[in-house]
């Protein structure tokens, strides 16, 4: 039994013969694809059939459609086809991977189990429908903690997906996804939440290509944007129930970006003891005001 397993919620086939590809293409084979079909309209089998022998994979034709009111709910059901992997990926099915993302994920694993490591984060790159690159990210250094993390992606906005992650089973097992309307930030709170808020892993020697296009859900931001402040309250109202792991300096951050959040898109966030945290924070005086208003 290998140690890692690909996950793949699938629902459109648009650009699913790259993600297979990709698959068949990988320099250690030493992995199974599990594909769970969200009672999909289109249907993969005929393509399955052309990467029959190609590398190992698992496919079920889930008869209710999950997606469409809890994508996190559909990811669990597939998740739930693994056997015994210790580690998984959740790759969507308009994604597709560097030919090296399972060697350098085996390469890492050492370092990983040194450290207590639960998350593995990949570099990665958007691409568009043709597949030509619109973004890179930038090179992380080996081990960061999380909240650091947090904190570049949500002041500097820099983009981060679902597929680029790792994540060690038994911390799966432990937390879950966190149901968020469209799934948004579920991936972003399982960083912290997988990781205890501490350290992740990051490998710049392999690539994920993550898909940004009409079908995407980040390429149709104005028709999600509701949904997407729906999610994003929860998000930050989760965050504030542990706030025991933030420093004062990374709580002041931490209340810039709600702030923010508040003023800019009118998004209002729970701060448990709100005044006692701002007088932590703030001083006496911010208390007070905190208070009056």
């Amino acid at each position: 039994m290998y140690s890692f397993a690909i996950v793949i919620p699938f629902y459109k086939l648009t650009f699913f013969k790259d993600t297979l590809r990709s698959l068949a293409e990988q320099t250690d084979q030493r992995f199974t694809v599990y594909i769970g079909n969200d009672a999909s309209p289109e249907n993969p089998e005929d393509l399955l059939r052309e990467f029959a022998g190609k590398f190992n994979f698992v496919y079920k034709r889930f008869e209710q459609n999950l997606g469409s009111t809890s994508l996190t709910k559909q990811w669990d059901r597939c998740i739930e086809m693994m056997t015994d992997e210790e580690w998984f990926m959740i790759l969507g099915d308009d994604d597709y991977l560097s030919k090296n993302y399972v060697e350098e994920f085996y390469k890492s694993l050492e370092i990983a189990q040194k450290n207590c490591i639960n998350v593995i984060k990949f570099n990665s790159s958007t691409v568009d429908k043709n597949n030509n690159v619109r973004s890179e990210k930038k090179i992380e250094p080996l081990i960061k903690s999380t909240i650091d993390h947090f904190f570049d992606k949500f002041l500097t906005e820099f983009r981060s997906s679902l597929s680029e992650h790792v994540f060690r089973k038994s911390a799966y097992n432990n937390c879950g996804f966190f149901d968020m309307p469209l799934a948004w930030h579920s991936d972003d709170l399982a960083l912290l939440e997988f990781s205890h808020y501490r350290n992740i892993l990051f490998l710049k020697g392999a690539k994920c290509y993550v898909r940004v296009s009409a079908e995407s859900i980040s390429g149709n931001r104005d028709k999600n944007k509701v949904q997407m402040e729906k999610a994003s309250k929860m998000f930050y109202d989760r965050i504030c129930q542990n706030l025991d792991k933030f420093t004062t300096d990374e709580k002041r951050k931490l209340f810039g970006i709600i702030h923010w959040n508040e003023e800019v898109k009118n998004i209002k966030i729970k701060i448990p003891n709100k005044i006692y945290e701002f007088y932590k924070c703030y001083g006496f005086k911010s208390a007070l005001k905190t208070f009056l208003t």
